[in-house]
């Protein structure tokens, strides 16, 4: 299917990226649900149609909301999509949460990739990792290139700005969708993963959504909450109604300490323990 471009440099990275699947004949795209892997996919399924399977990794990590609204995305643009459940949680190497706990996710996903493409006979697995992901400490990363999983964007050059850029030339919905990542990012390294925490942060941060605050990160350092959204919104925490309605409800969750990060949103900001630490 043709999509036409006013921008020419667009339309040569959309190029590059069409030909790039046209020469892989068939590929599993990992479909998360943000704007990067949406852009890989719905470029897949344009260029290669139903040779492009677009698969999700389920797990408790995955946000219910975030689960539900990929499912929208999916149907929305076509998707020959399909769900397959990880169990990264149950490794014991990834519950540790160390700083390497995306290594082990990652891992889980790509091996359960891999099976899903020998049954199915697609010599192809690529992801939604873009050239601006390569200078942030990414453990998951390494375990592409381990897994040999292909990074179209990374290939065609293409950053961040671009992709968002090339999502709303293509009238893909979720263009402008704040980064997002997995629940177990919220929760210090050294503290082990859980179901209940992961449960405890979800429902903690959907309390804050409801707010009309999008980006909201509940960081978890034990009975210590630290939330964390854009600077321009800290004033709406701070407001003496909310302040209470939010106290309360993580302290019903089991937070005994609830802060507010004075520095705002700051994607993987739980790296910032690592400048100065052998931890990593």
């Amino acid at each position: 299917m043709k999509v036409e471009f006013k921008d020419i440099t667009l339309k040569k990275k959309y190029d590059s990226l069409s030909e790039t699947m046209q020469s892989m004949g068939s590929t599993i795209v990992a479909f998360s649900g943000g704007v990067d892997s949406t852009l890989v996919a719905s470029v897949a399924q344009k260029t290669l149609g139903d040779k492009a399977l677009i698969v999700t990794a389920n797990s408790p990590s995955l946000a219910e909301t975030e689960f539900d609204e990929l499912l929208k995305i999916a149907e929305e643009l076509n998707f020959n999509h399909r769900v397959i459940d990880t169990k990264e949680i149950e490794k014991v190497k990834y519950r540790e949460n160390s700083p390497q706990r995306c290594y082990f996710c990652k891992e889980e996903l790509y091996t359960e990739l891999k099976k899903l493409a020998f049954e199915e006979s697609i010599p192809w697995i690529i992801n939604g990792t873009n050239i601006d992901d390569l200078g942030d400490f990414r453990p998951g990363i390494k375990a592409a290139k381990d897994f040999m999983v292909r990074s179209p964007l990374v290939e065609s050059g293409i950053n961040k700005k671009e992709v968002r850029a090339l999502a709303k030339e293509m009238n893909i919905s979720n263009w402008d969708k704040p980064a997002q990542a997995c629940l177990s990012s919220r929760v210090a390294y050294g503290i082990k993963i859980t179901d209940v925490i992961l449960n405890q942060i979800s429902v903690a941060e959907n309390h804050i959504k409801i707010l009309g605050i999008d980006q909201v990160r509940v960081r978890h350092h034990g009975n210590l909450a630290r939330i964390e959204v854009p600077k321009k919104q800290i004033s709406i925490l701070l407001d003496e109604d909310n302040n209470r309605k939010i106290t309360e409800k993580l302290k019903e969750l089991g937070y005994s300490y609830v802060t507010v990060d004075l520095q705002g949103f700051r994607s993987g900001s739980m790296n910032d323990q690592l400048a100065n630490s052998t931890f990593r």
